[in-house]
């Protein structure tokens, strides 16, 4: 059980990951549910959190910032 909220939880596997892909399966939920997460979580805090590629995600500088408290 995790006390993390979903949105922080999926953004913590995808900075972990690298990808949606990878991290939508360890949450066990689509991709399209990990990328809705991350786009509530992005305008929940106004932040662009990972700068999107074809090759996978890295984290900006917000995300940087957030994952020191996840």
């Amino acid at each position: 059980m995790s006390l993390l909220d979903p949105k922080l939880q999926t953004f913590f596997e995808i900075a972990r990951i690298g990808t949606v892909h990878g991290a939508s399966k360890i949450l066990n939920i689509t991709q399209t549910g990990a990328t809705q997460r991350i786009r509530a979580l992005e305008k929940q805090i106004s932040a662009t959190l990972f700068i999107r590629s074809r090759t996978g995600m890295k984290l900006s500088h917000e995300g940087e910032a957030l994952l020191r408290y996840c």
